[in-house]
C-alpha cells in the first residue's frame, strides 16, 4: 500500500509541473499577444498621423513610444505613375508609399509590426 500512494504521489507530481509548464507558457503567449495588439494600434495611430497630418515628404523618421516600443516611419514616393502634363491638376499629385513599423524587445527576442498604405500628396518640387 505504501508502494500505492508514493507512485500515485510521483505521477500527481509530474502531472502538476506539466500544469505548471503550459500555465507558463500561455501567460507569455498572451503577454506576447497583448504587446502584439498594443503595437498594431501604435503602429495605426502612427500610420494616421503620416498621411493625415500633414503634407506628405520623403523621408525617414524613427524614436521611442511608451517605454518598450521603437517606432520608425518611412514615406517614398512610388514610381509608378506615369508623367502629366506640367498645367494638369494630376501634376501636383503624387502616390507616396508609406509604412510604419513598431518593434520591442520580448523575452530577449526582438519582435515588431509592419503597417503599410499609400497616399496622395502633393508633389513635391526640387529646385
Amino acid at each position: 500500500m505504501l508502494l500505492e500512494v508514493l507512485i500515485a504521489f510521483a505521477i500527481a507530481t509530474l502531472a502538476l509541473g506539466v500544469m505548471i509548464g503550459a500555465a507558463a507558457g500561455a501567460l507569455r503567449a498572451t503577454q506576447t499577444a497583448a504587446h502584439v495588439t498594443e503595437a498594431t494600434v501604435r503602429a495605426q495611430s502612427r500610420l494616421a498621423e503620416a498621411v493625415n497630418g500633414g503634407k506628405l515628404i520623403p523621408g525617414e523618421w524613427e524614436g521611442a513610444d511608451g517605454g518598450i516600443y521603437r517606432w520608425r516611419v518611412r514615406v517614398t514616393q512610388t514610381a509608378g505613375a506615369a508623367p502629366q502634363p506640367a498645367d494638369s491638376a494630376a501634376a501636383a499629385q503624387r502616390l507616396y508609399a508609406v509604412s510604419v513599423w513598431i518593434a520591442w524587445r520580448d523575452g530577449g527576442r526582438s519582435r515588431d509590426v509592419r503597417l503599410d498604405t499609400e497616399a496622395i500628396g502633393e508633389a513635391i518640387h526640387t529646385p
